[in-house]
């Protein structure tokens, strides 16, 4: 039951965000000639009042016409199509404002359901979620990748027991799936991926053990889009992951930036010592050979490694502060490039809230304006590869509504 206060802060805050993007909503159905049919009008004002009620959860139809800024009778229309199409049901009543409680309508969250995967050298991750966005379930298992049928098996049981435990066997569902690599699409390739030992492989090899259509995103890009989908951070902004790899995404106005060749953000073949450490792409002194996760821990788990550090273990210290030197460089490079906020997300980025003002200080030091823009710590720590792909079959999923 949504209280008629609730209703009230509800509608105001989603008028403003829908409001705002009802440009870039209509842009989205002209014809190539910048026109637009009834049929384009239509099917925009479907998703309009469809994502309101992602949103929302529950509203009446005066309640969503005046959020949308849409006549009634076109509200009435839609949510009649979205109830019987299964998207929206029937939900009760509001509270009473004074007069005849207003009849409710809400969303069905487990219509359709995202499954986000993300596959590493070493594991496969799960995220579920809901039309709402809410995750229903997570998992990681190990499964060290390995190309052929074996792996294909492997993963295909892993979804199905996966769905199995969260109750949602047979349940109509999308996938997303997040993976290290450069994915080229408009050759269909993953044209490399040193992680899991690949190069040229056809796209459609990587979706054949799954029964249903796959959308396919780079590990970095699934992390970032994870992030600009909880708001509150900038409009732009660039997602550094450090992981077994170094990579990175930038983010526009919530869209990641991809880049010509599809390589945008990968921070971790920047050069950072000349004739430094050797790199595993062929060069020497690269960010990947100093920030990766294995720079700090190799045979045992990070975990293990950051509360050492914190204890004042002299191995930790000397590792710490390599480390750290060669990430303030990084990271400098970054905001002379771009300036624009830096979010440490991956593996390591986990543990580096107690080390920001320490980070913050070295890469201060570096910036001849004495101001550089902020680093800030990423708020999804686990799984933020398998949520951030299920969130990006979620929004596909919206679209096509």
């Amino acid at each position: 039951m949504l209280s008629a206060q609730k209703a009230g802060i509800l509608k105001r805050g989603l008028a403003r965000r829908l409001q705002n993007g009802r440009r870039l909503l209509l842009r989205g159905g002209e014809n190539m000639d910048g026109q637009w049919t009834n049929q384009d009008v239509k099917r925009a004002n479907r998703s309009r009042v469809f994502r309101y009620f992602c949103e929302a959860g529950t509203s009446s139809l005066p309640e969503a016409a005046r959020a949308l800024g849409m006549s009634l009778p076109t509200v009435t229309q839609n949510v009649k199509a979205l109830t019987e199409s299964g998207l929206l049901q029937a939900g009760g009543s509001l509270d009473s404002t004074g007069g005849r409680r207003a009849k409710a309508f809400c969303l069905c969250a487990r219509a359709h359901l995202s499954v986000g995967l993300s596959v590493t050298a070493g594991h496969l991750g799960g995220v579920l979620l809901d039309l709402q966005g809410q995750v229903l379930h997570t998992k990681r298992e190990r499964l060290p990748f390995a190309p052929g049928e074996a792996y294909a098996r492997a993963a295909a049981a892993f979804l199905d027991a996966f769905l199995e435990e969260a109750g949602a066997a047979g349940a109509p569902y999308g996938l997303g799936i997040a993976l290290p690599g450069i994915l080229d699409r408009t050759r269909g390739l993953l044209t490399r991926s040193h992680a899991l030992g690949l190069r040229d492989v056809p796209l459609s090899a990587l979706t054949a053990p799954f029964a249903q259509p796959c959308l396919l995103l780079n590990d970095a890009n699934a992390g970032a889009f994870a992030e600009a989908s909880g708001g509150g951070l900038p409009a732009r902004f660039f997602y550094l992951s450090l992981s077994a790899t170094v990579g990175g995404a930038l983010v526009e106005n919530g869209t990641l930036v991809e880049g010509t060749s599809f390589r945008c953000g990968e921070i971790g073949h920047m050069t950072i010592y000349p004739d430094g450490k050797p790199c595993y792409c062929g060069k020497a002194g690269c960010l990947d050979a100093y920030c990766a996760a294995k720079a700090l821990s190799k045979k045992r788990p990070l975990a293990e490694f950051f509360a050492a550090l914190q204890k004042g273990g002299a191995p930790e210290k000397k590792k710490w502060r390599s480390y750290v030197e060669a990430l303030s460089i990084g990271v400098h490079n970054l905001q002379m490039l771009l300036d624009c906020p830096v979010v440490f997300g991956g593996e390591v980025g986990a543990y580096l809230p107690p080390f920001l003002p320490e980070i913050r200080a070295q890469v201060a030091a570096r910036d001849p304006f004495a101001d550089p823009a902020p680093l800030l710590n990423c708020r999804y720590t686990k799984e933020a590869a398998a949520l951030g792909a299920a969130l990006a079959e979620r929004a596909r999923f919206l679209s096509e509504v």
